[in-house]
């Protein structure tokens, strides 16, 4: 079976140098939007709890890495969302270089949308989901 999706995903942000927040008095629209992914089959839910469990553990790595500037609550939930979709479409992988990729590819749709630099993911852990960062 084939499944085909869309994700779109809205955000209202200000970007600053120490994190992405949203105040009132300086707002700016962002929109990603993905389109016309496929997968072989439905991902199982224990597929997708690593790949949340992955995501999550890039983006606390990411944060640290980047001087302990946290995201927004918001844009953490859309950069752990957008790392799950990257994982699903090349999960299961008994491959870290694959598990990597697929986050590097993640995090550079959103890292490149708002114009944050910041580490990348070095390696990740098939086994228990643990990541391991270098300098982007």
């Amino acid at each position: 079976m084939v499944i085909t999706f869309s994700l779109t995903v809205h955000l209202i942000l200000e970007k600053t140098a120490q994190s992405v927040v949203a105040p009132q008095n300086a707002i700016r629209y962002l929109e990603i939007s993905f389109t016309s992914g496929t997968a072989e089959m439905m991902p199982s839910p224990d597929l997708e709890r690593f790949a949340t469990l992955i995501a999550d553990n890039v983006v606390t790595a990411y944060e640290r890495d980047r001087d302990g500037a946290p995201f927004h609550p918001t844009m953490r939930v859309t950069v752990v969302s957008v790392l799950v979709r990257s994982l699903l479409l090349v999960l299961p992988s008994p491959s870290s270089d694959v598990l990597a990729t697929a986050c590097n590819r993640g995090l550079d749709d959103v890292a490149g949308v708002i114009e944050i630099g910041g580490p990348r993911v070095a390696a990740v852990d098939p086994e228990d989901g643990s990541v391991t960062m270098r300098l982007g």
